[in-house]
């Protein structure tokens, strides 16, 4: 009968909601940003925020899988097309890639560092 008082009331009353979440998340970012972890990069400031806001989903994670899942064929391929001679020896041999990298590997890295 009365839409918009119906309409009001409903957003009066989402109100506490967000305020309670946004209050929750600038105390954690108290928590996950501290002064010795002051000069963070935002993208890993909101990574971190949301592993700590969400941490209750975060303990249900399997690291191990999440390895596998990064060291499976699809993203060695991504990995494989980045500048790999910076490389320690022993992520060439996790990644399967060719150590020491040849001369010509060099070569056309330093061809596209120098565009």
């Amino acid at each position: 009968m009365y839409p918009l008082i119906d309409r009001l009331i409903r957003l009066i009353l989402t109100l506490p909601v967000l305020t309670a979440s946004s209050e929750r998340a600038f105390s954690a970012m108290k928590i996950v940003k501290t002064r010795l972890r002051s000069k963070m990069k935002d993208d890993f400031l909101r990574s971190s925020l949301v592993m700590y806001i969400e941490k209750e989903i975060a303990e249900k994670f399997d690291v191990n899988e999440i390895i596998d899942d990064f060291s499976e064929p699809p993203f060695l391929k991504f990995l494989g097309s980045a500048p790999t001679h910076h490389l320690r020896p022993s992520l060439h041999t996790i990644w399967g890639l060719k150590y020491p990298p040849s001369p010509t590997h060099h070569a056309v890295s330093n061809a596209t560092h120098n565009r």
